[in-house]
């Protein structure tokens, strides 16, 4: 089996909503670190790692922690007698 396929297989796909919110995230951080690079704050490839690193983070937390459905918890708490 191919990376694509067990990707697909094992990934829900994103909605609308997370679209435009990941996707707002990514371009107002993109907008600041363009800004940054102008003001000469920061070098280019700094700028570029840090976009890299951002759309990294996304896809992970896109398709893991954002995507848990609710579900009632298995476990009892009891108190120590």
């Amino acid at each position: 089996m191919e990376l694509y396929q067990m990707i697909a297989a094992h990934s829900r796909p994103w909605s609308e909503r997370e679209f435009l919110f990941f996707g707002s995230v990514i371009l107002v951080c993109t907008l600041c670190l363009l800004a940054a690079v102008a003001m000469h704050k920061i070098k280019k490839t700094q700028a570029l790692g840090g976009i890299i690193a951002l759309v990294y983070m996304v896809i992970i937390f896109g398709s893991t922690v954002f995507t848990r459905g609710v579900s009632s918890r298995q476990c009892e708490l009891t108190v120590f007698v």
